[in-house]
């Protein structure tokens, strides 16, 4: 599978903050840590537990893109 992502990454408070972007795919957020490092976190970014769901990789791929084995960024 041939897929291209650009990621940004921080770390904060033990917790590590990615955003990751993929061709024509909305930017996401992925916040990894020990669940109360990732609520104080998520607070302070302004979001609820009730906002994040546990994508994987696969699965967000697969929600914008099913079926597709190759996105590459236009050149």
């Amino acid at each position: 599978m041939g897929l291209e992502k650009k990621r940004i990454k921080f770390v904060y408070k033990n917790t590590t903050i990615c955003l990751d972007k993929y061709p024509n795919t909305p930017l996401l957020l992925e916040v990894e840590g020990n669940s109360r490092n990732i609520k104080i976190v998520m607070s302070q970014l302004g979001y609820a537990m009730k906002d994040t769901c546990t994508f994987s990789f696969f699965d967000v791929i697969y929600k914008y893109h099913p079926g597709v084995r190759e996105l590459k960024f236009e050149k």
